[in-house]
């Protein structure tokens, strides 16, 4: 019986992915700020097989995650962390506040960064997983600050799978457009939505959940969820003139 500590675990893909856990038996350590919901996904678990210890913090204090993840694993170890707290912000770069943009990288990257420093010293050969975006390979008008944010997700943890070669595995995962609250929230936080329209469907978040349980068995440095998405870092390498028109097709009016 595998044990997990998920962050971000009351709502879309932290959700799912605590319920595809659970179909395996896992105990999962689940991490969020809205403690009832994070109630509720537990009892979803144990219904689905699992067991469930909840822990309702806010990823931006170091010290109640550092607590959380310490008394998750002291209590019969930890296989893998899952950072998956993140929201998305749709401004342009001027108009976007300093408030916002620290908010952004308060919880994108340094409550990532908390997750995995917390995790580390328990994970022993097991894995830690951080939830990136493809917006770090396409970059679309009206994302800059939020693309920011996964871009420094994923130099932290790409050097981070070096670093850290004969202790424990770092899998960076690089969802696409997912149907979840994301949208909601960034909607709320931004006023409007800045609109980009892509050839590949709203992905389900029990597709990534299932990349991502995949991925904790076993560990590549760096996953999409689609064959396409897959793609974008060699189109942003080689052939960025191409991206820019799809960009410039995609974002009309933008």
């Amino acid at each position: 019986m595998r044990r997990i500590f998920i962050t971000g675990a009351s709502s879309g893909i932290g959700q799912a992915l605590a319920l595809k856990l659970a179909q395996e038996g896992s105990t999962l350590g689940l991490a969020a700020r809205r403690e009832q919901r994070l109630e509720e996904v537990a009892a979803q678990v144990e219904q689905a097989g699992g067991r469930a210890v909840t822990y309702p913090v806010d990823v931006r204090d170091y010290e109640a995650q550092r607590l959380a993840i310490q008394d998750f694993a002291e209590d019969g170890g930890l296989d893998a962390a899952v950072a998956n707290a993140g929201f998305g912000l749709t401004k342009p770069i001027l108009e976007t506040t300093p408030e916002q943009a620290h908010q952004l990288f308060d919880v994108n990257f340094f409550g990532l960064l908390y997750t995995l420093q917390s995790a580390a010293p328990y994970l022993k050969k097991g894995t830690f997983v951080g939830i990136s975006s493809i917006l770090t390979y396409v970059l679309p008008t009206g994302y800059g600050v939020y693309s920011a944010t996964k871009s420094a997700v994923s130099a932290l943890l790409t050097t981070a799978h070096r670093e850290t070669k004969g202790r424990f595995q770092v899998v960076l995962v690089n969802p696409g457009a997912t149907k979840t609250e994301f949208w909601q929230v960034a909607e709320k936080k931004s006023g409007s939505l800045i609109p980009v329209t892509s050839p590949i469907p709203l992905a389900k978040p029990e597709k990534v959940a299932e990349v991502i349980t995949k991925v904790i068995t076993h560990p590549k440095p760096e996953v999409f969820v689609t064959k396409f998405e897959g793609f974008l870092p060699i189109l942003r390498g080689a052939f960025p003139g191409i991206l820019e028109q799809y960009l410039k097709i995609t974002q009309r009016g933008v």
